[in-house]
């Protein structure tokens, strides 16, 4: 992360620890250097692009600093869940969120976040094109809890129906429906619009029924939503019956919806009409729903049944929560029966319920049959030693069960024993829980070590596994020795009969070589040179005739250079007379020198330009005679050069007394010297 920053980790360090003192207020010791450091590194050095900062007292200067250092960082995930944020420290994160374009993961759950925080965070939630996860929500025992209300609640779900990329939204234990239903209406629109939200989260937000209702309508209609959690609301059997018809009904829809994960613990489900009754009549033909949370809804034994009978047709449920409700023995034999076959289940959790030993008992030979079943919660369900016994001697032959809780039950140190003496053998159980029973403390402490052996020999079943692998690696590799030595022997032998037959054959090939590529050679020469010969015929016909184009080019120009000088020299005469002229102007105007000063100025400026001028064109005509001098040098070079290559065009008689081949350089300079 460090590296992204740009920065050193003591830099990182020394600017966050700056502001943590000033936000906690704590004295700069030794003792607060070191936690807050290693704070740090668990949350930056030792992670790539995620920084975790939870419950660290963080508040709006480090949050600040911690904004500032992350912007264009690439961060991916910030969680900053249970701090103390606030207004400020929420803009600051929402400054972030824009300059982070990769970020995916915001938790801000738990800062006592506002009005103006949410503000800002929806903008910039609106306008992010990445993020899929916003937690916003607080659990019961959270210190500095959110407060978005009903008007927080529209303008930041305005900012999420604008989202394009939002999975998942937790506005747990927020007072969002407090004093007014009319947020949900956005929320309904923000269900209905989304093609990408996935989970909801929606515990205790002051949700009434008819709220719930619209929203039940929407998630209907709304095919990417697997999780919603409704739960701690205070919801009516009516939204049981919604949700029980919808789960019934989907599998008939075109568009079907994607519910997986259903949450509606702590809502009074049953009463004159069961709205529990109609959810477990629901999941009977449903294929989709695989997790099941109902705690404290005021299931009874006849709800239970109807759960029997649909859990023996359904195979998907994997997860079913069914604490602190009215089932007691009967409802529990009833449930472990149909539970026998089941193939999916992996969690049953029926604590707080009065089951007692009888109901342990069925659970206790269900676990015979069943193999699929991991964890079983059963605290303070009355089990007495009967039940524990009978879950004692099940868990004797049972593989799959790893997590077993009996806490706060009636079982005594002697059932305790008797208990522990049974899985005593068991490999598979990792945890089991037997505090708040009336067994001394040594007997709960000789299931923790058994329970821990099983947790060692579980991580060390791969490496064991791979030592077994090496073992038989080893083994190959010795098998494999041996063969090659063998293998060597064989070859050697070969090696020494083939020796001079290849040698002979090595020869062979590399004297046939030489010669295919001296004939190749020879050829390629041959070829060259005719090649060559058809290029210098046709560049000595090329340069007779540039020689005959440029002579008369040469001509040409030269008595156009004559003429310009001849006009430059008329120039410069006049230049001169001009200058005289002038200068007798200068001795003429002496008397009147300051009132003509300006004026004389002006013509010694003309006169020196054109003289300039016409100095630079004196320049330009002698350079164009060098340059001619130069190129009839090259041409006679050329010509020169031609005759030695093969034969030179004929060239004009000279008249008698002048040497041939020198009368056009002689009409040259000739002219040049009169120049």
């Amino acid at each position: 992360m460090t590296v992204a920053l740009g920065l050193t980790e003591e830099q990182v360090y020394t600017e966050l620890y700056s502001s943590w003192l000033k936000d906690t207020r704590e004295k700069n010791s030794s003792d607060a250097k070191k936690v807050f450091r290693d704070v740090v590194e668990r949350s930056f050095f030792d992670k790539q692009k995620e920084v975790t900062l939870r419950k660290e007292r963080i508040g709006v200067n480090t949050t600040i600093t911690l904004a500032t250092l992350l912007a264009r960082s690439g961060v991916v995930k910030l969680d900053l869940y249970h701090n103390v944020l606030r207004d400020t420290g929420c803009e600051a994160v929402a400054h972030l969120l824009r300059e982070a374009p990769a970020m995916t993961y915001l938790n801000l759950g738990a800062n006592d976040i506002g009005s103006l925080g949410i503000q800002a965070l929806s903008l910039a939630v609106a306008t992010h094109k990445k993020l899929q996860t916003l937690n916003l929500g607080t659990e019961v025992s959270d210190t500095y809890v959110n407060r978005i209300d009903h008007g927080c609640a529209k303008i930041l779900l305005d900012g999420c129906i604008r989202s394009k990329s939002l999975k998942a939204l937790d506005l747990s234990r927020n007072p969002v429906g407090k004093g007014s239903q009319d947020a949900f209406p956005f929320l309904q629109q923000l269900i209905l619009q989304s093609s990408v939200l996935q989970s909801l989260k929606l515990a205790d937000v002051a949700l009434n029924t008819d709220s719930a209702l619209l929203l039940a309508q929407a998630v209907v209609k709304n095919n990417s939503i697997a999780l919603l959690d409704l739960s701690g609301n205070n919801l009516g059997p009516a939204v049981g019956e919604a949700l029980g018809k919808m789960l019934a009904d989907r599998s008939t829809r075109s568009t079907p919806s994607a519910l997986k994960t259903l949450i509606l613990s702590d809502n009074p489900l049953i009463g004159e009409r069961s709205g529990a009754t109609a959810i477990f009549n629901g999941i009977a033909g449903d294929k989709g729903l695989s997790q099941l949370s109902m705690d404290n809804c005021g299931i009874d034994d006849s709800a239970t049944l109807v759960l029997c009978q649909s859990l023996a047709v359904n195979g998907t449920m994997t997860h079913l929560n069914l604490q602190r409700n009215a089932i007691t023995e009967s409802g529990a034999t009833e449930l472990a029966r149909s539970l026998l076959r089941h193939p999916a289940l992996v969690h049953l959790a029926l604590a707080h319920n009065k089951i007692k030993d009888e109901g342990t008992c069925a659970l206790a030979s269900m676990l015979e049959v069943n193999g699929s079943i991991q964890a079983l919660d059963l605290e303070n369900t009355w089990v007495g030693d009967r039940g524990a016994i009978a879950l004692g001697v099940a868990l004797a032959t049972n593989k799959s069960i790893a997590t077993l809780r009996l806490s706060n039950n009636h079982i005594s140190d002697e059932g305790g024993n008797a208990f522990v003496a049974l899985i005593e053998k068991n490999r598979f159980l990792q945890h089991c829980s037997l505090k708040g029973n009336n067994m001394y403390h040594c007997t709960v402490m000789h299931a923790q070590r058994i329970t821990g052996r099983n947790r060692q020999s579980k991580q060390d079943e791969v490496p064991n596994k791979l030592k077994k692998e090496v073992i038989k690696l080893h083994y190959q590799m010795y098998k494999l020795e041996e063969a090659k030595t063998e293998l060597e022997n064989q070859r050697s032998k070969k090696i020494d009969i083939d020796k001079t037959q290849e040698r002979f054959e090595q020869q062979f090939r590399q004297e046939e070589a030489e010669f295919r590529k001296k004939q190749k050679e020879l050829i390629e020469q041959q070829q060259q040179q005719l090649s060559q010969s058809q290029h210098f015929e046709n560049q000595m016909k090329s340069i007779a005739e540039n020689y005959q184009r440029m002579l008369a080019q040469h001509e040409v120009d030269m008595g156009t250079a004559r003429e310009k000088y001849e006009a430059e020299v008329a120039e410069r005469e006049k230049a001169d007379e001009e200058l005289r002229r002038v200068h007798q102007e200068i001795e003429h105007a002496e008397s009147l020198r300051e009132q003509r000063m300006e004026e004389l100025r002006n013509k010694i400026e003309e006169t020196k330009s054109d003289r300039e001028k016409w100095i630079a064109q004196t320049k330009e005509v002698r350079g164009q005679i060098e340059e001619a001098q130069a190129r009839l040098k090259e041409l006679e070079a050329g010509r020169g050069g031609g005759g030695a290559g093969g034969k030179a065009p004929a060239e004009p008689k000279a008249p008698k007394g002048e040497p041939k081949g020198k009368k056009g350089a002689n009409d040259i300079q000739t002219l040049l010297a009169s120049s």
